[in-house]
C-alpha cells in the first residue's frame, strides 16, 4: 500500500510507499519535529472532533501549512547536519527524501507561493 500526498494549492502529487513514509516521519521526530497532528474534515467540511491526528493513515487528512513547513525544515536540517547512512538510509531513499522536500516547497507566483509550503493531504 502506498501514500498519495496531494499538495494544497495546486494538487500536485507525491507518491511513496508506507515504509518510506514511516521512516520519513521517524527521522523528522528523532531530529526535533514536534507534529501538531493532522486534521480530518467530516461530510460537512467541519473538523472531525473524533479524529486522533494520525500521519500514517491515508484517509484524506490534512497536514496544515505550518506543520508541513516545520516538517520540511527539520528534514532539510537532518540531511545537512547528519550522515543519513547512520540511520541506514540508502542513496535511493535519500534521493526520494530530497524529492519530497522539493515537492513540499511550492513556488508559484500566480498562486502567491514563493518557496512556501501550503500543506498537503494524505491519501
Amino acid at each position: 500500500m502506498g501514500m498519495d500526498l496531494v499538495r494544497l494549492g495546486d494538487a500536485e502529487k507525491f507518491v511513496c510507499n508506507n515504509f518510506f513514509w514511516g521512516r520519513l516521519i521517524d527521522l523528522a521526530i528523532n531530529n526535533g519535529w514536534n507534529p501538531k497532528g493532522t486534521i480530518r474534515l467530516d461530510d460537512n467540511d467541519d473538523e472531525d472532533p473524533n479524529w486522533a491526528g494520525s500521519y500514517v493513515e491515508n484517509d484524506g487528512q490534512i497536514v496544515d501549512s505550518d506543520d508541513a513547513m516545520n516538517l520540511l525544515n527539520v528534514l532539510e536540517e537532518s540531511i545537512s547536519k547528519s550522515n543519513l547512512s547512520e540511520y541506514d538510509w540508502t542513496d535511493p531513499e535519500i534521493s526520494l527524501l530530497k524529492d519530497f522536500i522539493k515537492w513540499g516547497r511550492l513556488t508559484n507566483k500566480d498562486l502567491g507561493y514563493d518557496n512556501d509550503c501550503p500543506g498537503f493531504e494524505i491519501w
